[in-house]
């Protein structure tokens, strides 16, 4: 007589190898759940739909719009707990060339990695110029942006990702399903590392991308640019190096700001040559699957004004000159005329939101140069104290 059930299924689970220190040890559903302190059907039940946790909206940027995904609570502390527990131990340990949503970081440092030590340009008084002389801080410099950064990166990229760290192919396609959201396209969708002047794709009923408004998104992006790109450029640089001989404060060298990617060396190379080397990192960029905004792509070289991220850094990290008069007389009207009387010039609706962003404004400038900053914060206080007191 048999007893039971007559078939008896047995699920292998794939037991993670070598993975690196300080990571999850998750071997299934319910051990991801448990790292992650939610109940195992919670998870799967975010996992059938992602886009319902999800408010979209759009905000107006300099050209068109940006699509933003706003998390609800419990998808945003999902999403924070991914974040602390799988994304940042791996974060904390990339390299210096990576330079966005890194804890500790400034935006300072960031620029000043593209600033070569010359002991004639330190040795100078400060306002004399140097005497002439063979620079490294008047080499080239060439800017490129990724389009569509965070839309750009799928889930399969990320789902590779985990998997590269030693997780099996069902956790790592849990954590890259929780990190995406299957968004409806807005007309065609373009193919992602597609040259210019091909047809896209045609439209998908669903089209899975990386939100940008997720807590977790600047990081899982950060890691697997850093896996399929960052390599293949600092390869390529190492290889220029070589064929130009260069060393120490001459070598090429190479920052990414999330999107914003700044090449530096310190000779300049003939038009022919600066050419070629910009279609090789564009073809490295295309090839890696990602998408060139060809429209931002800069070269300067020389006594050109280099500049990152809103920061002057020809001999060291200053900020642009037009933006600060615009931005001290902002703060000397609030002063004499009111804050009321700037709405217009800084694009604000309410007076809260004018002095939250002139005091931003104020606290980025003190970043970059603290001798400019704490003149601007000295009229913003007495601007802030005469508000103050018309309130009462």
């Amino acid at each position: 007589m048999a007893i039971g059930f007559r078939e008896t299924v047995i699920d292998l689970i794939e037991l993670p190898e070598d993975l690196p220190p300080g990571m999850p040890y998750a071997i299934d559903d319910c051990s991801l759940a448990h790292h992650l302190g939610f109940r195992n059907k919670v998870v799967w039940g975010v996992l059938m739909n992602t886009l319902k946790h999800y408010t979209v909206f759009e905000i107006e940027k300099r050209k068109g719009m940006r699509v933003i995904h706003a998390p609800d609570d419990m998808m945003k502390l999902l999403l924070q707990r991914i974040h602390v527990k799988f994304l940042d131990p791996m974060h904390r340990r990339l390299g210096p060339h990576v330079t966005a949503y890194r804890t500790g970081m400034r935006i300072t440092d960031a620029v000043e990695q593209h600033i070569p030590k010359c002991e004639v340009c330190e040795a100078a008084p400060k306002g004399v110029t140097p005497k002439k002389h063979l620079c490294p801080r008047r080499g080239l410099c060439i800017k490129m942006d990724l389009k569509d950064f965070f839309h750009t990166t799928r889930r399969a990229w990320i789902r590779n990702y985990f998997k590269g760290l030693g997780y099996s192919h069902m956790v790592a396609g849990m954590l890259a399903g929780l990190l995406v959201v299957q968004d409806v396209p807005y007309g065609s969708v373009p193919n992602p590392g597609e040259r210019d002047g091909a047809s896209p794709v045609p439209e998908q009923q669903w089209y899975t991308r990386t939100p940008q408004g997720s807590p977790a998104s600047g990081a899982i992006c950060n890691l697997v640019a850093d896996q399929r790109l960052d390599p293949l450029i600092l390869t390529y640089l190492d290889s220029l190096n070589t064929r130009y001989s260069l060393s120490e404060d001459w070598r090429w060298k190479y920052t990414r700001y999330s999107d914003d990617m700044v090449f530096t060396c310190g000779i300049n190379p003939p038009e022919e040559d600066r050419l070629n080397i910009i279609g090789d990192l564009q073809n490295i960029i295309l090839d890696a699957g990602y998408r060139v905004n060809y429209a931002k792509t800069k070269v300067v070289h020389s006594y050109g004004k280099k500049a990152m991220l809103g920061v002057v850094f020809n001999d060291k990290p200053n900020y642009e000159r037009a933006e600060y008069l615009r931005l001290r007389a902002i703060t000397h009207n609030c002063a004499t005329q009111g804050f009321e009387s700037q709405f217009s010039k800084a694009k604000q609706l309410s007076t809260g939101s004018m002095i939250a962003w002139v005091r931003g404004k104020i606290n980025w400038v003190t970043q970059i140069n603290p001798e400019k900053g704490h003149k601007l914060l000295e009229e913003f206080n007495v601007a802030l104290t005469i508000h103050e007191s018309k309130s009462c």
